[in-house]
């Protein structure tokens, strides 16, 4: 049968009409699908209703829900809920495992604000105990008490008494003191101090030290506590110790926790024998008036077990948020966080806070640990009000991006680039140090960086480092960053007395022993640029590079580091105008075209030659910091330069990982290194130990380049008769060893060797070689010969 033109058209037509007719049919099964999974949450609502409406309905019937663990009891499929206007005293805990296509959403409604509050409101049950102290029992719930009074933050009974700011505080001076007690000649002399706590910058102020005060004398008006703890062998013994840590004259400190302590309008003290909160107030209010907001719940929300879960759009006071090494591929979004003590700590895996602001905590604001976690796009501010060594945010685990965040105005410094293999990058970062002074804007110590990259940031008035490696830090590249005003006059308005100097306020400090760092294109508009200090191995800076910078102020590193193609103080730089923070190259600036070409720094250069500095003259200027308006979309990216380390794990931190044992007589040693130099580890907390002879461990190397000098080493310690450590590399073609014996002190073995023209994969091996005495092997490294490179 043959078939007319008109018929087959007219088939054609009604196939089309099917063929839309299912897909928009699919299209509104699918839209009535998720609908399906739409819930609301307001204070208006019931739990017993269906959570379907955003309100409710017009006789009473139905509405949303009132709680939001009401509706994470129903989205156990996932979906998204809605969570309208109003404050909620509880805790969010999804604990939801999800997928790609099936996530759990927790966002607030429109423009609506929504609070999730970590306090409950006390405002019953109120005793007046004198004229102005009033007391209410209360069980302490949470890891620190937080007390407001009518929206407002409120200190515990201090002496002396709180100034107004947290950043800002009120100390007492050191009169004279020991080891184990100070004088004031302004301390009350009617009240018994004893087991009040001490919190003090004593010594040298390195650190926030905390006693608990064992004694008082009023008519001496001196304060006894025990003695410190202090690490072993640790500046020489006890005196070295006290020099640096005990009590002295202009030392500052304050005393709090005590009951006879309150004595001004809004302090508030705790006993925990009585299981009472007393607080002050000024005004005569009655008892049954008074009301009071008390921490009783560590975290607003707890992403713990939980994967797939986005919160965006709503705020948390007056607690965190919480995760564990399960929680994978959660998003905090649009979040605003006050007073989050115990801080925003996100562990697990591919999670990410992004659009977020979170202010004020004593401590830290941010915890970063896991892997291939993202705090992007973030303003992170006025946190560690009590000046610990906390940093205000703080990365360990690896893989981590932090970027394109505002961080600023810190009690101590502002991020802590801690773990391995980070990417710290465009990130404003400033007024770091109002408390604490041995610091910086970046500060870090003991620690692998393991390809860690710090880039593109600005960093700025800071009491102290700009970006400051501290001793025992290795393998970070340190590039594209711009500091300046660093220095106690950007901070104080009066000089501090000589005890707190830290030395020169570097923009940028790379403190001994410390190896394989890499300073490439910065540029420190600073009276101070770039310098050192060490305590043990005082010299060492092996494997540290110094390229293509621009430094306004001094430069002091030991003779091991390789300093070229730089740009010093005798010579003007000609930046734009510093004076108003523009520190790009002028047209006549003697930076341009100078530097070398350095792989994945000077990519995209213009000109003949890289600039130097950390910008590009004629190409537009890269910004730092936070912008709502217009959000980043920042990826984490791999990263490999010129002159890294090419050993993976050489320092041992993360044990034998890259590595592979021939025989097993081999022990991942775990020491204390600091500050000394007899340990079993040379560097960091960890070491190899090869026990018998023959034994030893060893790593393959691929990817060398052709034709180019690399020098592979390692530091070997045979402290016992017999011992012989041996570093060997060998291939295909060749082989070469170095060997030590009978060694107490750590001892630098070394190789060096040129590539052919197809060089092929070889392998590093660290064997004993000796008798069946141990040999230490730590910090290995294969470096490329700087001087070919740069020559050609």
């Amino acid at each position: 049968m043959v078939r007319s033109e008109k018929s087959t058209d007219r088939l054609l037509v009604i196939a089309l009409f099917l063929l839309t007719f299912s897909l928009q049919f699919s299209v509104y099964a699918l839209e009535e699908k998720r609908v399906d999974k739409v819930y609301y949450v307001s204070k208006k609502g019931n739990d017993n209703w269906s959570g379907k409406r955003p309100k409710p309905n017009s006789n009473g019937s139905d509405g949303p829900f009132l709680t939001i663990k009401k509706a994470l009891e129903v989205m156990k499929d996932g979906g998204i809920c809605y969570i309208r206007k109003g404050t909620y005293r509880e805790t969010v805990f999804p604990n939801f495992v999800g997928e790609p296509s099936r996530k759990l959403r927790l966002v607030g409604y429109k423009n609506e604000k929504v609070i999730i509050n970590g306090c409950s409101v006390m405002d019953k049950g109120w005793t007046k105990i004198s004229e102005h102290i009033f007391s209410v029992p209360l069980e302490k719930t949470s890891e620190d008490l937080i007390v407001f009074h009518n929206e407002n933050w409120t200190p515990e009974a201090r002496w002396p008494n709180y100034s107004g700011d947290l950043l800002k505080p009120n100390f007492a001076k050191v009169d004279g003191g020991t080891a184990l007690s100070l004088q004031n000649t302004d301390l009350p002399k009617n009240i018994d101090l004893k087991g009040a706590t001490l919190y003090g910058f004593f010594g040298k102020e390195w650190a926030l030290q905390t006693f608990v005060v064992s004694g008082y004398k009023p008519n001496e008006q001196r304060i006894s506590f025990p003695e410190a703890k202090r690490r072993q062998n640790y500046y020489g013994g006890t005196s070295g110790w006290d020099k640096n840590y005990a009590p002295r004259k202009g030392n500052r400190f304050y005393i709090s926790g005590h009951y006879d302590l309150l004595d001004t309008d809004g302090e508030w003290y705790y006993d925990p024998q009585k299981g009472k909160l007393f607080f002050y107030l000024e005004e005569h209010e009655a008892s049954s008036e008074l009301s009071l907001e008390i921490k009783t719940r560590n975290n607003a929300i707890d992403l713990s077990g939980s994967s797939y879960v986005e919160i965006a759009n709503l705020d948390i006071f007056g607690a965190g948020i919480t995760s564990d090494a399960l929680t994978q591929h959660c998003l905090i979004e649009n979040v605003k966080g006050f007073y989050v003590e115990p801080g925003i700590n996100l562990s697990g895996k591919h999670n990410e806070i992004n659009s977020c602001e979170f202010a004020y905590s004593p401590k830290a604001l941010v915890n970063i640990t896991g892997s291939n976690n993202k705090v992007v796009n973030s303003y992170i501010h006025d946190g560690n009000y009590t000046g610990t060594w906390d940093q205000l945010l703080n990365t360990s685990g690896s893989g981590h991006l932090i970027s394109h965040n505002t961080v600023a105005r810190a009690g101590g410094g502002c991020i802590g680039p801690g773990g391995k293999n980070m990417r710290f990058q465009y990130n404003s970062v400033s007024d770091a140090g109002l408390i604490r002074h041995d610091i910086g804007g970046f500060y870090v110590a003991n620690n692998d960086g393991a390809g860690t990259v710090i880039h593109h940031n600005k960093v700025h008035n800071v009491y102290g480092i700009g970006i400051y490696l501290d001793n025992s830090t290795s393998n970070y590249t340190i590039h594209h960053n711009v500091v300046w005003n660093c220095g106690w006059e950007y901070i104080l308005t009066e000089a501090p007395p000589g005890f707190l100097s830290i030395g020169a306020y570097d923009g940028i400090r790379l403190n001994t022993p410390g190896n394989y760092n890499l300073i490439f294109n910065n540029t420190l508009y600073n009276k101070y640029g770039l310098g050192y200090w060490g305590r043990n191995f005082k010299e060492d800076m092996y494997g540290d590079v110094v390229i293509n910078n621009i430094f306004t102020g001094s430069y002091h590193v030991s003779e091991n580091v390789v300093t070229t193609h730089n740009l010093f103080k005798d010579i003007e730089a000609r930046l734009v105008d510093p004076q108003s923070q523009n520190f790009e190259l002028s047209a006549t600036s003697p930076a341009i075209d100078k530097g070398v070409i350095l792989k994945s720094i000077t990519d995209s250069f213009e000109g003949q030659a890289p600039d130097l500095g950390a910008f590009e003259y004629g190409k537009e200027a890269w910004r730092a910091g936070h912008n709502f308006d217009a959000p980043p979309k920042p990826e984490f990216e791999a990263f490999k330069t010129d002159f890294m380390n090419l050993v993976t794990n050489g320092t041992f931190e993360q044990g034998l990982n890259a590595w592979h044992k021939t025989g097993e007589a081999v022990q991942i040693i775990q020491e204390d290194s600091w500050g000394i130099e007899t340990a079993k580890t040379r560097m960091q907390s960890h070491s190899v130990a090869i026990h018998k002879k023959n034994n030893g461990i060893q790593q393959t190397i691929e990817n060398l380049e052709s034709n180019t000098n690399y020098t592979m080493s390692v530091w070997v310690k045979a402290p016992d008769s017999g011992a012989k450590g041996e570093l060997r590399i060998e291939s295909k073609d060749s082989k070469m060893s170095g060997q030590t014996s009978l060694t107490s002190e750590w001892e630098f073995l070394s190789i060096e060797f040129k590539t052919d023209d197809r060089p092929k994969p070889f392998t590093v091996s660290l064997l004993n070689t000796g008798s069946q005495a141990t040999v230490y092997f730590d910090d290995v490294g294969l470096v490329k010969n700087i001087g070919q490179t740069i020559n050609n």
